[in-house]
This record gives C-alpha cells, sequence and structure tokens, in this order.
C-alpha cells in the first residue's frame, strides 16, 4: 500500500476488519504482513 491516505472497500463479511488489523500489527512490530510481505516498521494509528 501506498503511504497516506487508501481506501479499503469491499462486500460485508469478507475480512477487511482482520485484514487491516494483520497489517497494522505487521508495521508496528516491523514483521511480515500476510506472513509473505516484508513492511517497514512505523507508527499505527
Amino acid at each position: 500500500m501506498a503511504e497516506g491516505l487508501n481506501l479499503l472497500a469491499g462486500p460485508p463479511k469478507v475480512g477487511k476488519s482482520w485484514l487491516s488489523l494483520g497489517t497494522a500489527i505487521a508495521v508496528a512490530a516491523s514483521g511480515k504482513a500476510l506472513e509473505a510481505i516484508a513492511v517497514e516498521p512505523g507508527p499505527v494509528l
């Protein structure tokens, strides 16, 4: 995802909240998003 404002959209009950939570945890802990994509550490709001 690009730095800045991003919109995560899709039909109800497909896991958007879990995707955003997993991505936020990966960035906060400087881990891997989706268990495969290395992410840079940074602040999470």
